[in-house]
């Protein structure tokens, strides 16, 4: 079964009175700019100088990017680059690794829609990245690029989360002893709610990047709950940059257990059927994106809004 995880990628004004947002024709310059970036550096077998660097001297980028009107599509790949291959057992040299080779390549595709500027991608055998360096990764891709087109921009790089895991975590909590949530203002996102559409609205009004709040109990006591506010943040860090963190008491368990907001990415399948042509397939990604955003505003039982 191929599961997508899903990422939101926005440019955002520096001063949002001043300045508007870049539309849907600028996010395809900032793939199509990225793309141009990437061939070259296939030309030239020198792809690791424009690429993320991971541990275990790991490197991800992406291997291809074709744009088309409405959305981009690629492959990006995860590969170590090793001087030569040893023996297993004695540990001695049996090749040397002949330029732009690797032991090790793991592929993923990707679709970026640019309306939403969302990116899908596909976790391929489980083996992408996990979610902190994957999201440095996203912004190291395109803030070159950002940073000379957009210049009066900046580029930020979130996770969309399960809705469904946040409310488990709330469902379960009988107290909690502590709270944490951050959330990076975003320009994706049209709220029913009315607490959580005025947050947005001023972070945006005021020229405000980033919101940050805690709210904790007494050392020895538990809170009996979180504030309307602290959870109206819950469902913004959902879809935009941010991360909460709740360490609560287990209703069932009695005992002190924590979640973390980007330990439960939102995946969805969408697998290829036989015989499906390459671009029928590449739609129903792109409409998965659609559900994705929409699942992660979805409200979360248990947070207290309306």
């Amino acid at each position: 079964m191929s599961k997508f995880r899903y990422f939101n990628i926005s440019l955002l004004p520096i001063d949002g009175k001043t300045e508007s947002e870049v539309g849907k024709s600028g996010y395809k310059s900032l793939i199509t700019s990225y793309g141009d970036v990437i061939q070259q550096a296939n030309k030239d077998r020198q792809l690791e100088r424009v690429s993320f660097k991971l541990r275990n001297d790991m490197f991800f980028s992406a291997l291809h990017v074709y744009p088309l009107d409405d959305y981009a599509y690629g492959t990006l790949v995860k590969f170590d680059q090793p001087d030569s291959i040893q023996d297993l057992y004695t540990g001695s040299e049996v090749a040397k690794v002949a330029r732009g080779g690797s032991a090790h390549r793991y592929l993923f595709d990707f679709i970026f829609d640019y309306s939403t500027h969302t990116m899908a991608i596909h976790n391929a055998y489980d083996k992408l990245p996990s979610t902190q360096p994957i999201l440095k990764a996203l912004e190291f891709f395109f803030k070159s690029v950002a940073d000379h087109e957009f210049p009066k921009h900046q580029i930020q790089v979130g996770q969309i989360v399960s809705s469904a895991a946040v409310s488990t975590a709330l469902q379960k909590a009988e107290k909690f002893k502590r709270g944490e949530v951050e959330v990076t203002f975003t320009n994706s996102s049209y709220y029913e709610d009315a607490i959580v559409q005025e947050i947005q609205n001023e972070m945006k009004e005021n020229a405000i990047n980033k919101v940050t709040v805690t709210e904790s109990s007494a050392r020895d006591g538990f809170m009996n709950g979180l504030s309307r506010r602290f959870k109206a943040l819950l469902r913004l860090a959902q879809t935009t940059t941010g991360n909460g963190f709740i360490r609560y008491v287990d209703r069932t368990t009695g005992r002190l257990d924590s979640f973390h907001m980007r330990n439960h990415p939102l995946e969805l399948a969408v697998t290829q059927v036989e015989d499906e042509p390459d671009d029928v397939y590449r739609e129903r990604v792109v409409n998965s994106i659609q559900q994705a955003v929409d699942q992660g505003r979805e409200k979360v039982l248990g947070d207290g809004t309306r």
